[in-house]
């Protein structure tokens, strides 16, 4: 019930342009939503309401560090709802949009869910084991755990990053 007011809030604040009001509404419902969005089958509830915030955030256009770094982790739940619905184009929609919007400090973290997302449709994720590998190795490790359920695709993948 909570998220809803907080949601709620942050599109009539993103309404009159105030950024301030969206931040915080945005971290209050990330801070809320934090229980759920790491439990595997009830995170589904929270996709609408992130994308809601999401939207306001990019009509008050914040780009602050504590904006980015909110945008990046309701960009990291978003994914992780549409992969456990399996809404592949959706997630790489979503994938994309974000890689646009964050810079690469706050991409991290999404690197393995773009790449599954690719891997899914059947695109070449070669390039962007390329762009990731220019990132760091933190994000080498975080993508090769997020990618180790299918065991075909790990092995396929660990002659590509090695």
């Amino acid at each position: 019930m909570a998220l809803s007011h907080y949601v709620r809030a942050a599109e009539w604040a993103a309404r009159v342009r105030d950024l301030a009001l969206v931040r915080v509404a945005a971290r209050h419902a990330v801070s809320g939503g934090q229980a759920v969005a790491n439990a595997l089958g009830r995170r589904m509830i929270l996709l609408a309401p992130y994308r809601a915030l999401l939207q306001s955030m990019t009509e008050v256009g914040d780009v602050s560090r504590d904006g980015l770094a909110l945008r990046a982790e309701l960009y990291r739940v978003v994914m992780l709802c549409l992969a456990d619905d399996a809404q592949w184009e959706t997630g790489l929609t979503v994938a994309e949009e974000a890689f646009a919007v964050l810079t690469q400090q706050y991409t991290g973290r999404l690197w393995g869910s773009r790449l599954m997302f690719q891997s899914k449709l059947g695109q070449d994720v070669t390039l962007s084991l390329a762009a990731m590998r220019q990132v760091g190795p933190g994000v080498m490790r975080e993508s090769r755990a997020r990618l180790r359920a299918p065991p075909c695709m790990a092995r396929r993948l660990a002659g590509i990053i090695a």
